[in-house]
């Protein structure tokens, strides 16, 4: 008796470990989106400089923000810039400060470097002093305009393009590519209330390394509309059902050697996600207002050159559509088909597909219950009547 307690023991623990592994993947940690260009901001609350910055000044003091001693730098690190898949094309530094209480603050410059180890150059990088200080241009437009407490009590907000900073339109986009980290140091006397980086990102288009993929055919041209042309899977005829043409989005390198994708079909409202490895592509998408779903499986197979007199790229597969069901239930099957996509054209047509234009061939309807009038599907055509199971549907007459 009391080792069948113990096995049991032992397996509730195994169980409740599984349970705990099972919780630790989330959904979100398989997500794989398109690329999205966007812009971030790095707004710190504390100055935090760098080992290396630190190493470059050892015999100084750093103080933080909004500290007002004198004699003392402000320094800050902005690290993690880089995101996979895409390249910084531009951005901008906003810098909050005043004058310290000395009149030295006049001289106090802001630089922005890249430390290297032991404090080491990685790059030239840029600086400016705040006001005409050693009879130098400032930051500060005119000679009278001097870094003083008494001109500059309540601040001033300086606002810096990276891409062209002020006296000699330094560019140091390409540094932040590079090293994927900024060094904002401000000397010494200067008060600095904070600083925020803005950073735009655009995604590479470029990683996809499949030839050919759904967007580009030569030379990079867009050539990334298909016609796809549907056949009943269990006919012996394989009678064909429907025509439609899909929009392809650029191409980004979704997750690892996947080539992401964003498709949009002329059939109003129909759209959804698509991933390449090699030849084979794989895609999902909703229609009807969400009461309608399909996949498709399916391998390019044939590409003639641009250059060619018909150029042509194919490829063959199979597509199902349902609907939802009760949990538990065998699903409601509208339909399985074969499918062919032949490339046909370049981008013009995908503006309107995604605005939606073109009418929908697919009744619509408002609740969240599959509805049984659905006789056009996304890749075939349904007997009017109740939802059937796909090994009783019937060919349409």
């Amino acid at each position: 008796m009391m080792k069948s307690y113990l096995k049991k023991q032992r397996l509730l623990k195994l169980a409740n470990i599984s349970i705990v592994a099972l919780s630790l993947i989330t959904p979100a940690a398989y997500a794989e989106e398109p690329c999205q260009n966007e812009t971030k901001v790095y707004e710190p609350t504390t100055a935090i400089p760098s080992d290396n910055m630190q190493d470059k000044y050892p015999n100084n003091t750093f103080k933080g923000f909004g500290n007002t001693s004198i004699n003392k730098f402000v320094g800050h690190t902005f690290t993690g810039l880089k995101i996979l898949g895409k390249t910084i094309v531009g951005a901008t530094l906003e810098v909050k400060a005043k004058p310290g209480n000395s009149s030295l603050s006049s001289n106090d410059t802001l630089l922005l470097i890249f430390f290297g180890a032991s404090g080491s150059s990685l790059a030239p990088g840029w600086g400016q002093h705040f006001g005409p200080g050693n009879s130098t241009p400032g930051l500060l437009s005119l000679p009278s305009n001097q870094w003083q407490t008494a001109t500059y009590s309540n601040g001033y907000t300086f606002n810096l393009d990276l891409g062209a900073l002020p006296n000699g339109g330094v560019n140091i986009i390409n540094d932040l590519n590079t090293h994927g980290f900024l060094d904002v140091l401000v000397e010494d006397d200067t008060t600095v209330e904070s600083v925020k980086l803005t950073v735009k990102y655009k995604c590479h288009l470029s990683p996809c390394q499949y030839k050919p993929n759904l967007y580009y055919l030569d030379e990079d041209k867009p050539m990334n509309v298909w016609e796809m042309t549907s056949y009943l899977d269990r006919s012996s005829k394989h009678q064909q059902k429907i025509v439609q043409q899909i929009c392809f989005t650029a191409p980004s390198l979704a997750a690892d050697t996947h080539c992401a994708y964003d498709w949009y079909s002329s059939f109003q409202g129909w759209s959804g996600k698509a991933r390449q490895e090699g030849d084979q592509i794989f895609m999902h998408g909703d229609y009807s207002k969400n009461n309608g779903h399909t996949s498709f499986q399916w391998q390019i197979v044939t590409q003639s050159s641009l250059k060619a007199k018909k150029h042509q790229t194919k490829g063959f597969g199979h597509c199902v559509d349902w609907q939802n069901n009760k949990v538990g239930s065998l699903g409601s099957t509208m339909i399985f088909a074969n499918v062919k996509f032949v490339r046909i054209n370049t981008d013009e047509k995908c503006e309107k597909f995604r605005e939606e234009e073109i009418k929908s061939p697919f009744p619509t309807t408002t609740t969240d219950k599959p509805t049984d009038i659905l006789i056009k599907t996304a890749c075939g055509v349904k007997d009017n009547g109740p939802i059937i199971k796909q090994d009783d549907q019937l060919e349409t007459k």
